[in-house]
Formats: structure tokens, C-alpha cells, sequence
């Protein structure tokens, strides 16, 4: 978790306190509900707030609702924006090639984030986006639409869910959303995903993996005939584009817990999301602590009971004491990229004093 909250430093171009701004809001938000260890319930006002703030909620709220007032606001305020002559241009083989070991180190990112149960694509795309960005010779690029940027993302996107087959199918624990679905259908049909499924069921498994890589394949064929359907959404005018996407946002809120709540909530975090725009602070830390905070207060006062409240427990074990200072390295790696006189970053000063 601790390791995951690291990478809020890589979201900030422009500022890191920003950023750890936003996480810190997202972790804020996460306590509500009831305490996981003592049973008590903290900055719930409603019973409704009990179970907490939904992700799914949060996550329309934050960049789906957030993105709409944006736009509205503009169309009130008779914002002119200029029209982006788009086509089904595909992307050159050459790009392709030179984003191999990006797209290769994005899948690996993808694959273990899904073995971790409770994770998602969100996290592995997340931070398969910060790696490639790291990794970049043109970091400043990433956010005004570099092709590495989204090899990266989508890559580790579409690796979860191969990844989340694993908890799964060896020991029947659903590793996202979608795993939870494969689990009960697979439990309706009397089949308990497991060890045994290998042993009573190995065609199942076969099955499923030889689907999995049959679904790759159609997503490229139904990107490819769909892009030139696809790319005239965004010549649709705001009066009729907005009201649509704002219907979705509140049916998927709905549909994520079946609770008006949940659609108030979304409104909420749109409105938090809008907010943090006109501060240009980014939005991605506030879901990335929303999603971790939970976890790992959960786990870190569960260290404390055991280890009667020494700290020393977190340095204890090898992979722990790797993830805490690779964790640590992250920060100051970026913080002092951006303070060091570096040629870049020379550059990057003449022209925003220009």
C-alpha cells in the first residue's frame, strides 16, 4: 500500500505537494465509515455512510462528473474551443516497435497488480503510466496525449485481468470485479474454483484461458472497424454530449451498490473533482488514497497488535524492508530530479519564465 501512495509523486508534473495534497484528501475520505479493527464508526453521519465511500463512486465522481461541470462551466462562460481535426489513422509500425519494453514492462506491472487481489486496472494502470513516464526521455509530454503514455496504461489495463486468474483459479479468491463474476458463474454451474478445479475440471481452466486469449484478439479486430465510429463522439456538441454522460455517470453510481446514496456521492467527488481543476491539483492521488486508505490502515494497525507497537516489524522481513525503501528512493528520485540543475530542467525554466 505504502508502495502504492509512493507513486503520487510521478502524478505531479508540476508539484509534488499537490499531490500529496490529494492523497491525503483520498485517504481522508477512505476512514469514513466503520473501523475495521475497534468497530467504531467515524465521520458517519448517515447510515447510509457506514459502509463507506464507494470506489466506483468516487472514481465517476472524481473524473467522469468532474469533467462534465468542467465543460458546462466553459459552455456557460462561452468558452471557445478549438476544433481537433481527428481520423482513423492507425499508429506507425515504427511506434509500435519502439514501445516493445514499454508495453513489455506495462503487462508485467499489469499481471502482478491483478494477482493481488482487490487491486484492479485502475492501480496497474496507474502506475504502469508513472513508470513509463519515469523511464521517458520527455516526461513533460505525458498528459497531452504521448503514445507511451497510453501503450503503458492500456497495456497494464488489459494484463489484470490474466493476472486476477490466478488467486482465482489456485485458490478461489476472485482477484477483481470481474473474477468475482467468472467465480459465481462457475459456482452455479457446480464447478469451486480451487487446487481440485486443475485436477477434477482442467478443461475448465483450459477453457477459460484459451477465451481469454480470444477476447485479445476480437478487442484489436473491434478497435479496428470501431475507430471510425468511435472518433466522431467527440463532434457531438456539449448541449447534447453532456446530459448523456452525465445520465451514464448517475446510472453506473446506481447500478455499483443499488443505493441513492451512492449517486450522491458521485455527485460529491464531482464537484471535489471540479474543484481540484481550477487548483490544478490531480485528481488520480485522491482515488489512489480512497482505494489504498482502508487497506492499509487495516494492515497497518494489525502490525502494531502484533508487534506490540514496534515499528521495527515493517523492517522485519526482507520483501517489506525492499518495498519500504524502494517506496522511499521513488520520492526523493523524483523530488530530486526536479530540484537538480539538470539541462532539462533548465529548459524547462527559460520557457516558463518566457
Amino acid at each position: 500500500g505504502i508502495f502504492g501512495l509512493s507513486m503520487v509523486a510521478s502524478f505531479c508534473a508540476k508539484s509534488i505537494s499537490k499531490g500529496i495534497f490529494s492523497c491525503g484528501v483520498g485517504l481522508m475520505i477512505s476512514t469514513v465509515g466503520v473501523d475495521q479493527i475497534g468497530g467504531m464508526s467515524r465521520f458517519a453521519y448517515t447510515k447510509n455512510m457506514l459502509g463507506g465511500i464507494q470506489t466506483v463512486s468516487a472514481l465517476i465522481g472524481l473524473f467522469a462528473l468532474a469533467e462534465v461541470i468542467s465543460k458546462a462551466v466553459d459552455s456557460v462562460n462561452n468558452v471557445q474551443i478549438e476544433a481537433t481535426k481527428v481520423s482513423s489513422k492507425l499508429v506507425p509500425f515504427s511506434v509500435v516497435v519502439k514501445n516493445l519494453p514499454n508495453m513489455l514492462r506495462s503487462a508485467i506491472i499489469g499481471t502482478f497488480i491483478g494477482i493481488v487481489p482487490a487491486t484492479g486496472g485502475g492501480i496497474a494502470a496507474f502506475l504502469a503510466y508513472n513508470e513509463a513516464r519515469r523511464a521517458s526521455k520527455n516526461p513533460e509530454m505525458f498528459g497531452k496525449g504521448a503514445y507511451a503514455g497510453v501503450f503503458a496504461a492500456e497495456t497494464a489495463n488489459n494484463g489484470v485481468t490474466g493476472g486476477a486468474l490466478v488467486p482465482l483459479l489456485t485458490l478461489g479468491i476472485p482477484g477483481d470485479t470481474i473474477t468475482a463474476v467468472l467465480m459465481g458463474a462457475l459456482t452455479i454451474q457446480g464447478l469451486t474454483p480451487g487446487p481440485m478445479l486443475f485436477q477434477n475440471n482442467p478443461d475448465v481452466v483450459t477453457g477459460i484461458y484459451t477465451m481469454l486469449l480470444i477476447c485479445n484478439v476480437l478487442m484489436i479486430v473491434l478497435g479496428l472497424l470501431g475507430t471510425r465510429v468511435f472518433m466522431h463522439v467527440i463532434k457531438i456538441p456539449n448541449e447534447f454530449l453532456l446530459p448523456c454522460v452525465m445520465l451514464l455517470c448517475f446510472v453506473g453510481s446506481f447500478a455499483s451498490g443499488n443505493k441513492i446514496f451512492d449517486v450522491r456521492t458521485a455527485v460529491a467527488m464531482g464537484v471535489v473533482g471540479f474543484l481540484f481543476s481550477l487548483g490544478d491539483i490531480p485528481a488520480a492521488p485522491a482515488l489512489l488514497g480512497i482505494i489504498l486508505g482502508s487497506t492499509i490502515e487495516t494492515n497497518f494497525r494489525r502490525a502494531m497488535v502484533i508487534s506490540r507497537g514496534s515499528y521495527s516489524i515493517f523492517a522485519a522481513k526482507p520483501i517489506s524492508l525492499a518495498f519500504l525503501t524502494i517506496s522511499i528512493l521513488s520520492i526523493l528520485f523524483v523530488a530530486l530530479r526536479d530540484v537538480l540543475p539538470t539541462k532539462k530542467n533548465k529548459e524547462r525554466k527559460r520557457i516558463t519564465d518566457a
